[in-house]
């Protein structure tokens, strides 16, 4: 989804995007509780905090809580505010974890499994308390350089 071409009441107001990840699928966490990490990114401007994350909502009451205990797709939102990287623009860091059991660990390709689940009801069009949205989607390989993997090693000590 291209940020750039949203006219900007879309772009620079926080409830749109709460709104919008409600008509696709996705609320708050159950009964507003965070029991994990907040996460970081650095859009351009420094190291910046999560400004939120929404789970998958199985069903409209308490449709997070299952997500919590069951797994399932979540997101973290960062919105692009900083003073040297000002473009109102909302990033997305999608992804499909395993149950509570697991940690919630990332599945094996769950970034691109979370990211295609989001993408595939923005495409599809959606409602939520009178507003409606509908996503075009372009992809384009190539604009950024692949991820680096870093590992750690635990090392012991022998006495």
């Amino acid at each position: 989804m291209s940020s750039y071409l949203l006219i900007p009441i879309l772009l620079f107001s926080r409830g749109w995007i709460l709104a919008y990840s409600q008509s696709i699928g996705f609320a708050r966490e159950c009964l507003g509780l965070h029991r994990g990490f907040i996460h970081e990114a650095n859009l351009g401007d420094g190291r910046e905090s999560e400004h939120f994350l929404h789970r998958e909502s199985y069903f409209p009451v308490l449709g997070t809580c299952w997500e919590s205990l069951a797994g399932g797709n979540h997101f973290r939102a960062w919105k692009q505010n900083g003073t040297l990287a000002n473009s109102g623009a909302w990033f997305l860091g999608v992804s499909r974890e395993k149950d509570s059991s697991k940690s919630h660990m990332i599945i094996p390709n769950g970034y691109n499994l979370g990211r295609d689940w989001l993408v595939e009801r923005a495409v599809a069009g959606s409602r939520w308390k009178g507003a409606w949205w509908k996503a075009d989607v372009e992809w384009r390989a190539g604009l950024l350089e692949p991820g680096r993997k870093v590992s750690t090693m635990a090392s012991s000590k022998t006495a």
